[in-house]
């Protein structure tokens, strides 16, 4: 039996070069799809991301640290530290997850913006839409960000944009890391801002795990049954 060579995507010019070239060595398998999770992953990753917000605005890591180290409450604290009501919270990404974060933040009773390429009509009643990012940015006390990495998001967050934040904002992000431009990011904190870090956890626990795990099941029983999966990724639709 020979063996099978899996092509992930489609070959548009090279389907007979790949005959030509694997006959009597291999078996070419072509147009292997590649699907996603989505939607799984929303409750959990909004959930970390109020987290953040609220222990960031409280400076909660913070005194956690200090009192760790044998201190009390860090000097200082109540000056900086701050409460949710009332503020103005913009969300950067209104898909599942930023939903859930609107969701989420709303009991606290703060206003709650959103900006996207485009205005999502799934986005809540009650979430304005704000068509300029950076309309948006100045308007903000904590801006959430939840958008796709890709070459255009890449640094998509830099010193132009958090400079037109108001002194003393807050930037939650619960996207992939480079869409913050990290040297923008140092300068702002070294300039007296303060940060809440975790490590990549915030999938990290046992129901959102088995709702990714059952997506997965589903997208290769309904591609078994229907010849295409749900949940393709965008480079192989």
């Amino acid at each position: 039996m020979l063996p099978k060579i899996l092509l992930m995507g489609q070959l548009y010019w090279a389907k007979k070069d790949a005959e030509e070239l694997f006959r009597g060595v291999a078996e070419v398998v072509p147009d292997i799809g590649v699907s996603n999770t989505p939607g799984a992953v929303d409750e959990a990753t909004a959930t970390t991301a109020v987290f953040l917000l609220i222990a960031t605005l409280r400076r909660f890591s913070w005194c956690e640290a200090n009192l760790r180290a044998g201190g009390f409450n860090p000097k200082g604290v109540e000056e900086s530290a701050r409460d949710l009501s009332g503020k103005t919270v913009g969300i950067l990404g209104m898909g599942g997850i930023g939903k859930k974060m609107a969701d989420y933040i709303r009991p606290f009773e703060c206003k709650i913006v959103y900006h996207n390429r485009k205005e999502n009509h799934l986005a809540p009643a009650d979430v304005k839409y704000i068509p300029d990012l950076y309309d948006m940015l100045a308007q903000v006390d904590v801006l959430m960000v939840s958008i796709p990495l890709n070459e255009k998001t890449r640094g998509f967050i830099g010193e132009k944009e958090i400079r037109t934040m108001k002194k003393g904002s807050i930037i939650v992000n619960t996207a992939r890391g480079p869409i913050l431009d990290e040297e923008a990011m140092i300068r702002a904190l070294q300039d007296g801002h303060h940060i809440t870090l975790l490590p990549h956890v915030g999938t990290e626990n046992q129901d959102a795990r088995r709702k990714m795990e059952r997506t997965a099941l589903v997208n290769l029983r309904e591609f078994i049954l229907d010849g295409t999966g749900p949940n393709l990724v965008p480079e192989c639709q």
